[in-house]
């Protein structure tokens, strides 16, 4: 599957492609022996650079007992200004994974007409930013309207499914897009977010889809968004093989995927398939003559299972037992599908580790059903169209429960589940037992989101202003839900004291420099510390003269630090995208503040009250920030509420979420003006 990289900045370069470049030309190539400057129409000049003209060609190809996928690129940008010249002298072209790289040409034109091509050894295989592969090269001869013209043709092994993207960081004046396959594959194409649906017509024996666009406009990421999801982008998949019967059936539906899915986790090496579950130890074993079955149950009792359990333990050990011991690996051996090969050699691919935690479910009677959805940063999820190749993350349900589980998600536990997942749908599975056969059709359902309140970060600070200008801070953060992963896996995965104490130092408020920690504890910070429920609780001791400054008479300290950044919504440009967050979570802040004789001369500043409610969502505040503060003695008690309670918020809700958001940051900035 292709991922296109638009903005951000590649990672170091890992090895040359040169080894696997032929440098005939390819036939899609209309790549000109002289070329010439292009002009471009004025209303684009503010632009840093305009794509001219990108044209995109894929082309299934019957190659000896196989098919493969031809893929060309060829992309010619005008470079306009100062931005242009930055952005475009380091060229990255995204490409398929998996992919051959068959040809490959890169040149400069400048202003002046003279052409600086790119020799093959400095075109190098990378990745961007979010690990997708690329091609990166410098470009000679950038400047101001000059252009850089790139081509790309590359073979890929056969996939039924496909998807690019048409929207860069600047405009696309005309674009070519071009399928071609032969004529027993029927396609189904669907076009998202602006660009077209396409018809087939038959030529010369061979089916082809084409589209011309022109004016696509630049996208701009803006923050708290996902972008990928509202790019201009096309997917397809083969839906029919033709014949001459007319007895065609629709192929790669969601029902076909949970049956395979379900036969993949769960096969029978000589294709028979029992009426009952494979492991179900009151049904015939057809599964490897008990040698699997055996190295389970020894398993199982290796890490203290015993069946005895109630049901929610059993799918605690059994988690704890696997990710404790065995190690997930992006690719193994070909042992990684045997389950008593896993077991003995503790190392698994994802595939291995779905198959052992079922295999655990199953001989421990623990009813689930297993699933599969998308990352909403890149892809919702489509119930309607069918595209199995964009599937990233596996779920186990528990019905009995009630919960999800997220099996090849090392450091996180039952019931948490990744919010990449949450707020979209999945295409489950039932595992069979002797008293329910096996699924027939996927159940395609929406994933809940947690409860905001589940993901919570509670800072408890107190601040003793006895010496004004090096105030002490006794600091308290406790983490649940989602918000502990992060934490939780920094300190149980580094136990090393120095490296703690750097840690904390970026974490809490009030460190400006080495010595400002004092001291500073972690607690239940272990992955096991998941099935307590407990939160991993940081503890510091501060003395900050970094957060106080005198202006005139009076003292100000630098109080809002303590909730932590906030981002904020300013900027005025109207809003083009809705919002998404990663996951529902909340934050309690309160602060006492020991004034020491000091009297706080803003205190209007400390309440605030900014509340948003959507139609549906009444109970709890949709988001909504809350301040307020009470004064007993010579103490100051601040108290601080924020909620956001779901992961999208549609674009009319944004003016109301903008005014949360920046109540907030705004408090997160605020100073606690003092005098006497």
């Amino acid at each position: 599957m292709k991922k296109t990289t638009l903005f951000f900045a590649l990672l170091a370069v890992t090895f040359s492609v040169t080894a696997k470049i032929k440098t005939h030309v390819a036939e899609e190539s209309d790549w000109a022996e002289k070329p010439v400057l292009h002009t471009f129409p004025k209303e684009y000049a503010g632009q840093p650079a305009i794509i001219l003209t990108e044209k995109d060609k894929v082309s299934y190809k019957y190659e000896g007992k196989g098919t493969s996928i031809y893929h060309t690129f060829h992309r010619i940008t005008k470079i306009l200004d100062a931005r242009g010249v930055e952005n475009y002298s380091t060229v990255s072209i995204p490409f398929y994974t998996d992919a051959h790289i068959e040809e490959i040409k890169a040149r400069t034109i400048s202003a002046e007409g003279k052409v600086y091509d790119i020799p093959l050894h400095m075109f190098k295989q990378s990745q961007d930013d979010y690990g997708f592969p690329v091609i990166k090269f410098a470009m000679e001869g950038v400047g101001k309207n000059a252009e850089v013209e790139v081509f790309l043709k590359t073979i890929t092994p056969f996939s039924m499914f496909g998807s690019e993207y048409f929207q860069r960081e600047i405009p696309i004046l005309d674009l070519d897009f071009e399928m071609a396959y032969p004529k027993d594959f029927i396609i189904e194409q669907k076009g998202f977010n602006g660009f077209e649906n396409m018809q087939d017509t038959l030529i010369l024996g061979r089916r082809h889809m084409k589209v011309e666009m022109h004016d696509i406009p630049a996208v701009k990421i803006e923050p708290q968004s996902y972008i990928y999801p509202h790019l201009m982008r096309t997917e397809w998949r083969i839906s029919y093989w033709a014949n001459d019967y007319g007895d065609e059936k629709r192929l790669f539906t969601w029902d076909d995927f949970a049956k395979n899915f379900y036969f993949n986790v769960f096969n029978i090496p000589d294709g028979t398939l029992p009426l009952q579950y494979f492991l179900n130890p009151k049904g015939q074993d057809y599964y490897r003559g008990d040698t699997e079955r055996r190295a389970v149950n020894r398993f199982l009792e290796t890490i203290g299972v015993t069946g005895s359990e109630r049901e929610l333990e059993k799918i605690k050990k059994i988690e704890r037992g696997i990710k404790n011991n065995i190690t997930l690996y992006p690719s193994v051996a070909d042992h990684s599908g045997r389950l008593d090969t896993i077991i003995s050699k503790h190392s698994a691919t994802v595939f291995g580790y779905l198959k052992l935690f079922a295999a655990c479910f199953a001989q421990t009677d623990v009813k689930c059903e297993i699933g599969v959805t998308t990352d909403r940063r890149w892809h919702l999820f489509n119930s309607t169209f069918e595209n199995w190749d964009i599937l990233s993350d596996y779920i186990f349900y528990f019905p009995n429960q009630k919960n999800y589980l997220a099996p090849t998600n090392v450091f996180m536990r039952y019931p948490l589940i990744p919010g990449m997942a949450q707020g979209n749908a999945g295409a489950f599975c039932k595992m069979s037992t002797p008293a329910e056969a096996r699924p027939r059709v996927a159940d395609v359902r929406l994933i809940p989101e947690n409860s905001p309140f589940d993901n919570n970060v509670a800072i408890a600070a107190t601040v003793n202003f006895k010496n004004a200008m090096n105030p002490e801070l006794d600091l308290k953060y406790a983490y649940t839900g989602l918000e502990s992963v992060p934490v939780r896996t920094l300190f149980s995965a580094d136990k090393e004291h120095d490296r703690q104490r750097d840690y904390v130092e970026g974490m809490v408020a009030g460190v400006i420099k080495h010595s400002d920690l004092q001291d500073f504890s972690v607690s239940n910070e272990s992955l096991d510390s998941y099935a307590t429920g407990k939160p991993v609780v940081l503890k510091a001791k501060v003395r900050s003269s970094g957060m106080v400054e005198k202006a005139g008479g009076r003292i100000l300290f630098r109080m809002g630090e303590i909730m932590g950044h906030k981002e904020n919504l300013y900027d005025p440009k109207e809003r083009k995208l809705p919002i998404d967050i990663d996951h529902p979570h909340s934050q309690k802040t309160v602060i006492t503040v020991d004034l020491g004789g000091y009297r706080v001369l803003n205190l209007k500043a400390l309440r605030n009250r900014v509340i948003y409610y959507a139609a549906d969502h009444r109970k709890v505040p949709t988001c909504s920030f809350i301040s307020s503060y009470t004064q007993k003695g010579g103490k100051l008690i601040i108290t601080v509420n924020e909620v956001y309670s779901k992961v999208h918020y549609h674009l009319r809700e944004y003016p109301e979420y903008r005014k949360v958001l920046n109540a907030a940051a705004d408090f997160s900035k605020l100073n606690l003006v003092l005098g006497r």
